[in-house]
């Protein structure tokens, strides 16, 4: 029984000290979980504050880019605008110098005491325009001062100011006179500053006092030839004595002064522009600064996404390998319970043994001392000294027993404390695991999430390539639909200039018509005029109809196929349809235009896209090929102006060799710097792991190892499966597989490299 006591003992102890084992697992395991969940929280507020800093440089370059793009637009309109004017103004210095000595004048007004010029100084009914026109054209644009001082003023300031011509009129020297009309005719309407109204006064009179309004040309001419001067409704004007005559038929008065006038906002426009221009180049690079920032942002956010995964799935094993040592836990409470009922058994029936063989012994020692006083005369000296030997071997027995007992008691006392003890742990780690397993829950939530929105994030992802295809897919349509426009175009421009040249032939017939009437006229007013001066007031006609009837009749048999009596119909049509035509022009112009601007963009975004991926191929392929062999690689165009019209060499140069182009190297070397190729393309889009099939079997031992080495730096990142007979490559390898037959069977070995057993 006292045998059994000790094994349970032992196994409690035993078990005891695996439960603290496993419970400091549990602490570490748990104080692991939360370090890593700390760092998951690090990593957060890492991510949380690059996508802050990212969604500001996106807000900050879509602004810009949308400030850059309205700077522009509002360049081209200002230049556009600045080049309307600067002809306009152009031309008015060069032509109209009077409008030009208005306009240098009217930013000086008020201090040389004008008043205004006299084109905006006078109004008059727009039915009596060709008359005042024709009448006051000469006066139109003469300045308005106030008096005699102001205008020599005014002529010394003109002279200052370069100015060659002007005409100055002092209002004091303006007076009310006019002519008195006696005539009575009907066709006589009165004097024209009658009927020319102004705010200056007698300044009507000034100008058209002395002529008189009628309402045909024939009275204005009778007029004249009576001594005065005369303008008709329709714009004759006639001088006194029939000196001179001209007429105005609908001319208008050019005021470009207010062109002039921004001749000075147009030079500081220009200025303006220039300024937003440069601010425009200072925001495009802007733009691009933004965009070398924005890039290993994104790297950054994929480095700690990657990272925070990683640790989520430790957290996970780390979790797991707590269950399990919970499990373990469990299972040597269980055991340790089923010992400590043994053994409080055990010690049970052991103290009851001992109690009673106790009670014997000291029944028989009171028997004994019972014999032994009522034997003491009896018993001679040795016998009570064998007994008195016999009662205290009895008496170390017991001793020995009750020692052995106290340290049954204090043992099983020691064992029920440590079981109290490991049950309060127990419990607490079931608490801790529950609460474990709670955020555990939560965490698989958060992760549940966030592969919910790397979903959306891809599916968006597949959005944008679909519509990159067809962007793609429109542009090489877009091309064809181009060519198309532009045949069109082309048809339609010859159709405009033989529309045009058949317009012009018909304005220059319709001009020469008018003119063969006007010369009729006036060769009827003057007939009319000698017959008025032989005295034939009224004309009377006398003709034989018949005969002017046949003349009539066989002139128009002679001209009817010759005239076409549609011409005017004709002429609106191809009016109508050249600016219909012209309208279609513009139109697929337009659409010619922003189809070029598109896919000018595109060829420069894809130019772009080529000049990133090349120089990261080549950046990768000097340093790879420089770190093994200590030679140079590089690529190169083979026409750089025109990155797409050539292709891209690959230029080799092995130490104390010269650098060749790829196609020229030994076989070795080919093999060498087309894996190096191969490997920086790689770089542009990794993949897990490569397969090759001995691709070392031409290579020199030197070569040989020089690739093993490049293999080697390659499987950091990625897995390398590779079949060679090689020695060099093999001793290498983290893992090999050799396969040999055996009975026509192929086996395979398996062999961990030393120096990567772990």
């Amino acid at each position: 029984m006292e045998e059994n006591i000790k094994n349970y003992s032992e196994k409690i102890k035993e078990n005891d000290s695996q439960i603290y084992k496993f419970l400091a697992k549990n602490q570490e395991i748990q104080s692991a979980i939360l370090s890593s969940r700390s760092k998951i929280n690090e990593i957060d507020t890492e991510i949380g504050k690059l996508k802050d800093e990212k969604e500001k440089i996106d807000d900050k370059f879509f602004k810009i880019t949308t400030e850059t793009n309205i700077s522009k637009k509002v360049i081209e309109n200002a230049e556009k605008v600045i080049i309307k004017y600067e002809e306009k103004i152009k031309l008015a210095k060069n032509s109209l110098t009077e409008d030009y000595a208005i306009a240098t004048l009217l930013k000086d007004f008020k201090n040389l005491d004008v008043i205004g010029y006299v084109f905006n100084l006078i109004t008059w009914n727009e039915q009596y325009q060709k008359a005042v026109v024709a009448s006051g054209n000469e006066w139109m644009k003469a300045v308005i001062v106030k008096d005699i001082k102001s205008m020599i003023t005014l002529a010394e300031f003109s002279k200052n100011k370069g100015i060659h011509f002007l005409k100055i009129i002092p209002l004091e020297l303006l007076s009310g006179e006019k002519l008195k009309v006696i005539e009575d005719n009907p066709s006589i309407l009165g004097v024209l500053s009658d009927f020319v109204s102004s705010k200056v006064k007698y300044l009507p009179e000034f100008l058209f006092g002395n002529t008189i309004l009628t309402k045909n040309p024939l009275t204005a001419y009778l007029l004249s030839n009576n001594g005065f001067k005369a303008v008709s409704t329709s714009g004759e004007i006639f001088f006194p004595n029939l000196s001179s005559m001209q007429f105005d038929y609908g001319s208008k008065i050019a005021d470009v002064t207010k062109d002039l006038l921004l001749s000075d906002s147009i030079e500081n426009l220009r200025n303006n522009i220039e300024k937003l221009q440069e601010l425009t180049r200072i925001r495009i690079s802007e733009l691009d600064v933004l965009n070398r920032e924005r890039t290993p942002l994104g790297g950054k956010l994929d480095t700690f996404t990657l990272e925070r995964s990683n640790i989520i799935k430790s957290i996970n094993e780390l979790e797991n390998l707590l269950v399990a040592n919970n499990k373990n836990l469990n299972m040597l409470y269980t055991i340790n319970k089923e010992h400590s009922t043994h053994l409080d058994d055990d010690l049970f029936r052991n103290f009851n043994y001992s109690k009673r063989r106790f009670k014997i012994i000291t029944s028989t020692n009171s028997r004994m001392n019972i014999e032994i006083k009522n034997m003491d005369e009896r018993i001679d000296i040795q016998e009570i000294m064998k007994i008195e030997e016999d009662g205290r071997i009895i008496v170390s027995e017991l001793d020995i027993i009750n020692n052995r007992l106290n340290q049954l008691k204090l043992t099983h006392s020691m064992l029920k404390n440590n079981i109290e003890n490991t049950t309060r742990v127990y419990n607490k780690s079931r608490q801790e695991d529950d609460q474990i397993k709670i955020e555990k829950i939560e965490r698989n939530r958060i992760l549940e999430k966030a592969i919910s929105n790397g979903k959306d994030i891809e599916s968006e992802l597949r959005t944008l390539r679909e519509k990159e295809d067809e962007i793609i897919q429109a542009t090489s349509t877009t091309y064809s639909r181009l060519q198309e426009y532009e045949i069109e175009i082309k048809k339609l421009n010859e159709l405009e200039k033989k529309l045009g040249k058949e317009s012009n032939q018909l304005e220059k017939d319709i001009g020469f018509l008018r003119k063969d009437i006007l010369d009729l006229e006036y060769q009827k007013m003057n007939q009319t005029n000698d017959l008025a001066r032989l005295g034939h007031k009224s004309l009377l006609e006398s003709f034989d109809v018949d005969n002017l009837y046949r003349e009539l009749k066989e002139e128009y048999e002679n001209i009817r196929d010759k005239v076409n009596f549609r011409a005017d119909e004709t002429y609106l049509e191809i009016i109508e349809g050249y600016r219909g035509l012209s309208d279609k022009r513009n139109h697929l112009e337009e659409e010619r235009n922003s189809i070029v601007n598109f896919i000018e963009e595109i060829g420069k975004e894809k130019e772009n896209l080529f000049k990133d991926a090349f120089k990261k191929v080549d950046d990768d392929i000097r340093k790879t090929f420089s770190d093994i062999t200590g030679g140079n690689a590089y690529l190169e165009l083979e026409d750089p102006d025109n990155i797409f019209s050539g292709g891209i060499l690959l230029m080799v140069q092995f130490p104390s060799k010269p650098a060749r182009e790829s196609t020229s190297l030994s076989g070795g070397e080919k093999t060498m710097a087309a894996i190096v190729f191969l490997l920086a393309l790689q770089s542009l889009k990794p993949s897990p792991f490569y397969l090759m099939d001995e691709v070392d079997a031409h290579l020199d031992a030197q070569n040989t190892d020089r690739l093993s080495k490049i293999l080697l730096l390659r499987s950091v990142n990625n897995q390398i499966i590779m079949v060679t007979l090689k020695d060099a490559t093999v001793a290498k390898s983290d893992l090999i597989f050799g396969v040999y037959p055996k009975n026509g069977i192929s086996q395979v070995v398996k062999y961990n490299h030393p120096s990567k057993v772990k």
